[in-house]
């Protein structure tokens, strides 16, 4: 049995970040509703839900603090 595969993908449309599985082509973003496909990928597999999470958490507020900061 293998592991589930994450990647982590940036929105083309609103910039933000997601996780999509590495089985599943295409997803809606759940910020602006924008189709994101592999090909907006950012980083390397990983095999953890729970890290992948995090990993969006973090990106997000990075770019929220950012957004902030150009206030």
């Amino acid at each position: 049995m293998s592991k589930l595969r994450y990647f982590l993908v940036k929105c083309p449309g609103c910039g933000r970040f997601t996780g999509i599985r590495s089985s599943g082509r295409t997803r809606v973003c759940p910020y602006c509703g924008g189709r994101i496909t592999q090909r907006n990928r950012v980083n390397r597999d990983l095999y953890d839900a729970v890290e992948l999470a995090e990993i969006v958490r973090s990106a997000n507020a990075l770019l929220d603090g950012a957004e902030k900061m150009g206030n």
